[in-house]
């Protein structure tokens, strides 16, 4: 019957993390190895910092470390910079990533009564969280991004009485020479998609500037507008 609970417990607390972490950005290949955790249990938590008070729990993709803030709830930003220079201090920033997070366990009664459910934990997980995502899906995902620019170009042209007055006279002449109707909306077109693409370069800036890596952008298509923007990951940790 106890392993029964116990059970439960892991699984509900694996779903927190796995609703948080999707398997794209988790990677459980990549989990921390147990020396890279012993390091950081060891040498990054202390005192000074996070104080843990249990070993650490495994957890889909990583492990999490119960423990005490030390520096206060108006510190926390840099307690993390703190323990993320220590991380790198000791060759770890390669191998895993920390993240400061509410206890992913699930709440009893005894806790909500004692308002001790709102713990800190520390997550770590392998160093590369961003998403993979197959150079295939992404480039029929930005196709069809490119396609809903040009149809919301030629929709909008749907609007004006002229080019209306225009494709009717066209269409009753029998005139099946439409090439003007391109012209019309390519400044839309190559506007909308060059505003998109001003952005992503501007992305590439920073990202030079501030020295990280970053991918290539997905264009994704919108029904109304064409375009709701794009997704560019980030690769370094």
């Amino acid at each position: 019957l106890i392993d029964f609970f116990e059970d439960a417990e892991f699984i509900e607390k694996a779903n927190y993390v796995r609703s948080l972490l999707p398997e794209v950005c988790r990677k459980d290949y990549q989990a921390p190895t147990d020396d890279d955790i012993d390091v950081f249990f060891r040498k990054v938590c202390g005192k000074k910092t996070f104080n843990p008070y249990t070993k650490p729990e495994m957890v889909p993709g990583g492990v999490i470390i119960r423990g005490e803030n030390c520096v206060g709830e108006d510190s926390i930003d840099d307690m993390v910079s703190a323990m993320e220079e220590k991380v790198k201090e000791n060759n770890l920033d390669k191998n895993l990533r920390l993240f400061y997070m509410l206890d992913p366990t699930p709440v009893t009664e005894e806790q909500i009564n004692n308002e001790e459910y709102e713990t800190p934990v520390i997550l770590l997980t392998g160093a590369d969280v961003a998403p993979e995502t197959s150079f295939t899906t992404k480039g029929i995902i930005s196709a069809l991004g490119v396609v809903g620019i040009a149809s919301f170009s030629l929709g909008a042209l749907s609007f004006n009485d002229g080019f209306m007055d225009r494709l009717t006279n066209a269409a009753d002449l029998g005139d099946g020479n439409l090439s003007w109707i391109s012209d019309l909306a390519a400044p839309l077109f190559l506007a909308t998609l060059g505003i998109q693409l001003a952005h992503e370069l501007a992305h590439r800036i920073v990202a030079f500037k501030d020295k990280f890596d970053i991918g290539l952008p997905t264009i994704v298509p919108s029904l109304q507008l064409g375009l709701t923007g794009a997704i560019t990951p980030i690769n370094t940790p």
